[in-house]
This record gives C-alpha cells, sequence and structure tokens, in this order.
C-alpha cells in the first residue's frame, strides 16, 4: 500500500523533540519580530492634520538603522508601527533575531519623536502588538504538511481557518484576536523570492495577551521576554509534532484488539476528521478522542506523495535547526534529502 506524506501528525506529547533539554529551550536566536506596534502620549496637542501615515525614520543605510514606520496620532496619542526585521533587509524577507530587534525599537522611538515628541521615556511606551516569527527550510511537501498540523486538536484553539492562494493551500490560523498563531508557506506569499519548502511560523499578540504576560510598556519587553512569548505559543500550537503517512495509522488501529467493525468506523472517522469534519454522535467523538489521545495522532490520511518503494515517510518542523527533519522507514536522510 502507498502511503501518503503528511497524511498523519504524530503529535503525543506536542512538544517538540527538539526542545527537550534546557540548553536548546535556552536557545533565543530562533525567533524574531516580525512587527511591533506601540503607543505614548504626545507632549502637545496636535492640529487637525495628522502626522504622516508612512514615513523613513533613523538611519539610510545599514549600519545605521532605519526604515519605513507608520505613524498615526488619536485622542491625544502616537502609535508607531514597524517591523524591525526590514530595517536592517529592507527589500529582503528574513528575520532580525529577538536580541537585536528589541534595542532597535527604541532607536525607532526617538525617530519618530521628531515628528510627534512626548514627555515620557522610552521605557514608558505601551506596547500593543507583538508579532514574533520564525522561517523553516527545505519542507518536502508544504500543504500537506500544514494540512496535517491543522487538525491536531490544541485547547482554546478557536476556529482554525485555512486559506488558499492561485496554488492552493497556502496556510492556517488558529486562535483569538488577542493571541494567534500562523503557519503558512512563505515561498507562495512571496512569490517565489525564497526558496521553494520554505515556511513560516507567526505568533500575533495584542495587547490585552502581553498585558496576562506581564509585558505592558516597553521596559518589560526583554530579549529574554520576547523569547519566552515564542517558546509558549510554540509548545501551545504543536506545530513541532512529528508528521507521518497512513500506513503508521492503519497499523496502529490494525494492532488494536477490538472488532474488525470498530477498526473500520475509526478508519472512517479518522479521514472524516481530516477533511474537518468531526463525528455526529458521541459516542463515535469519544472512541475517536481516546485514540487521538491515547496514539497522540491527528490524522488527514489522504494519498500523496510518496517514494516509489512505498516507504513510510515522517516529517518534523525542527525548532532547533530552523529545518524541516524528514524520515523514510527507520533511516534518517537528514533534512531536505
Amino acid at each position: 500500500m502507498t502511503a501518503g506524506i503528511g497524511a498523519t501528525a504524530t503529535s503525543g506529547s506536542a512538544v517538540d523533540p527538539s526542545l527537550s533539554s534546557e540548553s536548546s529551550r535556552s536557545s533565543r536566536n530562533t525567533f524574531g519580530i516580525d512587527r511591533i506596534a506601540v503607543t505614548y502620549p504626545a507632549s502637545a496637542v496636535v492640529g487637525r492634520r495628522s502626522p504622516p501615515g508612512k514615513i523613513h525614520i533613523g538611519g539610510a543605510t545599514y549600519p545605521e538603522p532605519g526604515g519605513f514606520a507608520h505613524i498615526s496620532f488619536c485622542r491625544g496619542w502616537v502609535r508607531v508601527n514597524f517591523n524591525p526585521s526590514r530595517w536592517f533587509d529592507p527589500s529582503g524577507y528574513s528575520l532580525v533575531p529577538i536580541d537585536v530587534a528589541v534595542p532597535l525599537i527604541q532607536v525607532a522611538l526617538r525617530s519618530a519623536s521628531s515628528w510627534v515628541p512626548s514627555d515620557v521615556t522610552w521605557s514608558q511606551a505601551h506596547v500593543t502588538v507583538l508579532h514574533l516569527a520564525t522561517d523553516f527550510r527545505l519542507v518536502v511537501d508544504p500543504p500537506r504538511l500544514i494540512e496535517a498540523l491543522a487538525v491536531i486538536p490544541r485547547p482554546y484553539q478557536g476556529k482554525v481557518a485555512r486559506w488558499f492562494g492561485t496554488e492552493g493551500l497556502e496556510g492556517v490560523h488558529f486562535g483569538s484576536q488577542a493571541h494567534r498563531v500562523k503557519l503558512y508557506d512563505k515561498s507562495i506569499e512571496t512569490r517565489g523570492r525564497v526558496p521553494f519548502g520554505t515556511m513560516r511560523f507567526e505568533v500575533q499578540l495584542g495587547r490585552d495577551w502581553l498585558r496576562r504576560r506581564g509585558v505592558l510598556v516597553l521596559a518589560d519587553l526583554s530579549a529574554q521576554t520576547a523569547g519566552d512569548l515564542a517558546m509558549e505559543a510554540w509548545e501551545w500550537s504543536r506545530m513541532g509534532a512529528e508528521v507521518t503517512n497512513a500506513r503508521s495509522v492503519l497499523d496502529q488501529i490494525e494492532d488494536m484488539e477490538v472488532s474488525d467493525t470498530v477498526k473500520a468506523g475509526l478508519q472512517r472517522d479518522l479521514r472524516l476528521l481530516a477533511d474537518g469534519i468531526s463525528p455526529s454522535s458521541w459516542h463515535r467523538k469519544k472512541r475517536l478522542t481516546d485514540f487521538i489521545n491515547g496514539f497522540g495522532v491527528s490524522a488527514d490520511a489522504l494519498a500523496g506523495l510518496a517514494p516509489s518503494n512505498g516507504s513510510p515517510i515522517s516529517e518534523r518542523l525542527d525548532l532547533s535547526t530552523g529545518q524541516a527533519t524528514t524520515t523514510i522507514a527507520l533511516s534518517t536522510m537528514g533534512s531536505g534529502t
């Protein structure tokens, strides 16, 4: 039987194996800041004419960082919204590490004050939006991986929404307005400007979520704090789960000590779950939930790309390397092999 790649997410503990040690979890250069918005009170009343929407602030070229920022004014408060990564890579798509981006934020605010001054220190500016992101390379089949990871159950995940582009499935997001996670095909988003197989994981945090995590003003935001927020979102999202194929799931079901009728019903419900359809009856839903919790699996049992010999394939987003680790049968080929 030919098995499809990315057909199943074996999520057991739901934690990326690469995060099993404190040393790997303490690495903060994996994530970058993709967007931040801060507000501060203006020191003088701004007239009817609002400050420019999109302006260039800071230096002109690296190493004097500078770039575009959106500045707006409402009811005596100034809002500065920008992407620190684009200040170092204006025409690219790379991410500046958190420890580099955090100091840059104060540089941006000092430059913004030339447009709308303030009497407060920059450490007192309120953080209202924070987007943290990391990229993964060498993904074999991005749509299959996105689909398999999308159906893994998570607490308080809200509605899981997929979006599609001209080339098919592009990404998935879930969560709330205050705490949202996205996984998407960066190659499609950039129209091929980054290599095929590049995917981005992004967490979008709003003011309420940041406050509950102790980040109210800019003084509360450090590289350590931002790194902790990113890691918390990564572990909750379960995007580090191993994605395997339908064969592994079917073999597991066949080994169960239940009747053939129950096995057939479980296989059917797993396939329906892959299409986002939950069992209609309480009994079938409980049986499926027990299987998912016991085996740590959420299935997309549809056929897809597979090697010619039909060997089982597994794939996992490895946070420690920033690559997708691909395994065929019992032999790890290495990422992208």
